[in-house]
């Protein structure tokens, strides 16, 4: 069942005694500045092109890891001026909206501004708005080194996060009073969006420093199996979004470990195969949808891998930080995000093809567009297979890497420093031509001369006898 309108009106009234007034903020209703005319006209010519591509069902907007105090404050007009321009008026929210560091006074204060400048201009100009949980929302540490800090109530976070428009006609949790997990149906385009919480505990103490946990327990794992996932209509597609990440490359190792029940819940329902989690058994072998992504935020930076048949991509952080730059790998040098540029935000248009198993991204800000091919294709150990970058223009290069692992430095200032991939299971040559070494997973990324990306999933097999 959706969140009922009792739910909806005692959130409001606790969130608003903290100090978050939501919508009665004030809304940003200026003009953009003059420097975004034709850059916003632009990529509204080029998601309007992909729109009516056809095979191409739906679209949305993703932006993650705000962190409001280091942000310029401009993406939420952005989005809500980009659905006056496209008609596409779904919006995701990665999580991380306040900043690590600050008082309590502060923390309130940004999630009073994350409504002022993002929640309440991306609902009047008619977009449906969707928060996913960080793990630094509702939590902050005074100062790097204090072991003073806050940190509010999971039932504080519901509250404030699903009295968005979007979350409020999702489907969701009723036995769970806390739960900021929900899914929602889009019928025509036949997609159901699946949002987990993996961050959902918090601790009793409210004077603890980040004290949100990074766990998705028991509960949630059981309701994400028998209602997001089993009851998946015929013929329809899955989008999964969340926090943070589940898979190597786009995790880190701890979290790889930390969140593998979620994980094998995801590959157990795309490959029809079966789970046991916390002593219940889930077989999927006669779900009925295909999840086309599993996207994150957390790390700041654009990182993506295809393991175990999903693909899953992380997106760089909309706030004004360095570490997108130094994290970001087949990317180039990206722009500082320096305000009174077009750079001083970064975001993703999403445009999803489920007919032909494509994914279109439009970056705003720094980076590039890619496009992903969604389903990985198999390889036996010792052949071949060409890859063609069709949607790409004029020259371009190869490269692949191995799914299980890479190492990363994170003292590096710049992505070849900070990545070190490994290749251990498959080659590519400049033709696109991999050839498949030993059984595994491997991404393999086509770059045109502006590093806009074309990325394939390869799973190499075992060489038959």
């Amino acid at each position: 069942m959706a969140l009922k309108r009792r739910s909806f009106l005692a959130g409001g009234s606790a969130f608003a005694a903290v100090g978050w007034a939501g919508g009665r903020a004030g809304v940003v209703s200026d003009p953009l500045p003059e420097y975004y005319c034709s850059y916003v006209a632009g990529l509204a010519e080029k998601i309007r092109t992909l729109k009516n591509t056809p095979g191409v069902a739906d679209g949305f907007f993703f932006f993650t890891d705000p962190h409001v105090n280091a942000n310029k404050r401009f993406s939420g007009r952005l989005i809500a001026e980009l659905i006056r321009l496209t008609g596409l008026n779904k919006v995701f929210c990665g999580g991380d909206i306040p900043s690590a560091f600050g008082t309590k006074d502060d923390l309130d204060a940004e999630m009073a501004q994350y409504n002022q400048f993002w929640s309440a201009p991306i609902q009047q100009a008619g977009g449906m708005l969707f928060n996913a949980k960080g793990n630094h929302d509702f939590t902050i540490r005074t100062s790097r080194t204090s072991t003073d800090g806050w940190t509010y109530s999971s039932q504080t976070a519901r509250d404030f996060y699903m009295t968005a428009n979007g979350c409020r006609a999702a489907v969701t949790n009723d036995d769970a009073p806390t739960a900021c997990y929900y899914y929602a149906d889009d019928a025509a385009a036949k997609i159901r969006y699946v949002v987990a919480d993996t961050s959902d505990a918090a601790s009793d103490d409210p004077r603890v420093y980040w004290g949100v946990k990074y766990v998705i327990g028991a509960t949630q794992l059981a309701w994400l199996a028998e209602r997001a996932l089993a009851t998946v209509p015929d013929g329809y597609s899955v989008v999964v979004i969340h926090h943070i990440p589940l898979a190597p490359i786009t995790a880190s190792d701890s979290e790889v470990k930390r969140f593998a029940d979620f994980r094998q819940l995801l590959e157990a329902y795309q490959n029809r195969g079966r789970v046991s989690l916390s002593g219940r058994d889930y077989d999927f072998s006669d779900a009925r949808g295909t999840i086309l992504l599993d996207l994150t935020g957390h790390h700041h930076s654009d990182r993506v891998n295809y393991y175990n048949g999903i693909l899953h991509v992380t997106e760089a952080c909309d706030a004004a930080y360095r570490d997108y730059i130094a994290r970001t790998p087949f990317a180039g040098v990206l722009p500082e995000k320096k305000a009174g540029t077009v750079f001083e935000q970064t975001f993703d248009v999403i445009q999803v093809d489920p007919a032909h198993g494509l994914l279109y991204t439009t970056r705003v800000g720094g980076g590039q567009d890619r496009v992903f091919h969604v389903k990985p294709v198999s390889v036996a150990v010792g052949n071949t297979r060409a890859f063609a970058a069709e949607r790409l223009k004029g020259a371009v290069t190869w490269f692949c890497y191995d799914g299980d692992g890479a190492h990363t430095d994170s003292q590096a200032a710049m992505p070849d420093q900070y990545w070190t991939f490994r290749r251990d299971r498959a080659s590519v040559d400049a033709s696109g031509t991999v050839r498949a070494l030993a059984p595994g997973d491997v991404t393999v990324v086509a770059l045109d001369e502006y590093l806009n990306k074309e990325i394939f999933g390869v799973k190499v097999c075992a060489a038959l006898r």
